[in-house]
């Protein structure tokens, strides 16, 4: 099957034959094949089998045509630079909360006790902000993949809407962004009371909020594991594993440092 690259547009109206005129003048130009086809809500899809081409056309429309209005264009696609770029920001948050698991869930008596010999606060400080660092890291890649002015975020939401003309596997990456979503409501309130703004009156009482539990914590790195693999396996042709392979080793070396 020939690779195409789609971008659709929403709210076109009296201007839609002027954009199409665009698309097939920039097609005949780059010589690739390029068609439209109405969608659902007023929404028009054009598709080229030129990736650049494509690109040219997506700068055109958000610069003649929708201007402001970001939120009036879907990419139906993601670049292979996208998913290196958030595949590498995974395996970097992943990394960090694996240090803090090894280091405060999993550490034994005798480490706990090393680490509190030689430098208390401080781990008790780091673990603070190891705690910090996973609540925000969890909530930025499940961010809403354009915000309230019409940025674009480098968040799950992007790579399942660039993707949604792909079955199953957008059905697939709903699924996870769904399940991802739903540790996000665990621990949203944390970050927005404490990590993201220190809440007054949160803060004067005092008490946890945003809990989770291991487990669920487990899920959520494992969901956003799969969704990388998926995404980076579509665009680049291999899997790809989050999870970095020396990390708990350097964990281990740390706390054997602390006992000798």
């Amino acid at each position: 099957m020939t690779a195409s690259w789609a971008t659709s547009v929403e709210g076109l109206g009296d201007v839609f034959e002027v954009v199409r005129a665009k698309g097939a003048h920039l097609a005949k130009q780059h010589r690739c094949s390029f068609w439209w086809k109405p969608e659902a809500d007023g929404w028009h899809r054009f598709v080229f089998t030129n990736h650049d081409v494509s690109i040219l056309f997506e700068a055109y429309l958000r610069k003649d045509v929708v201007k402001k209005g970001a939120n009036r264009i879907r990419r139906l696609w993601v670049s292979r630079d996208e998913i290196r770029l958030f595949a590498d920001h995974c395996v970097h948050i992943r990394s960090v909360f694996e240090y803090a698991i090894r280091m405060f869930a999993e550490s034994t008596e005798a480490e706990r006790k090393a680490m509190n010999a030689v430098a208390p606060r401080f781990f008790e400080d780091l673990a603070q902000v190891f705690n910090e660092f996973s609540v925000s890291s969890a909530c930025r890649v499940t961010d809403p993949w354009i915000d309230s002015r019409g940025n674009r975020n480098l968040a799950v939401g992007f790579f399942t809407n660039g993707l949604s003309r792909f079955e199953p596997l957008h059905q697939r990456l709903t699924q996870l962004q769904a399940s991802m979503e739903q540790h996000r409501d665990r621990i949203e309130k944390a970050r927005n009371k404490l990590t993201a703004h220190a809440d007054l009156e949160t803060i004067m009482l005092g008490e946890p909020i945003g809990a989770a539990t291991w487990l669920q914590w487990d899920q959520f790195w494992k969901d956003l594991g799969d969704f990388v693999s998926l995404v980076h396996k579509h665009v680049l042709g291999s899997p790809f594993e989050i999870r970095a392979a020396m990390v708990r080793g350097d964990a281990e070396v740390v706390l054997k440092k602390l006992q000798t």
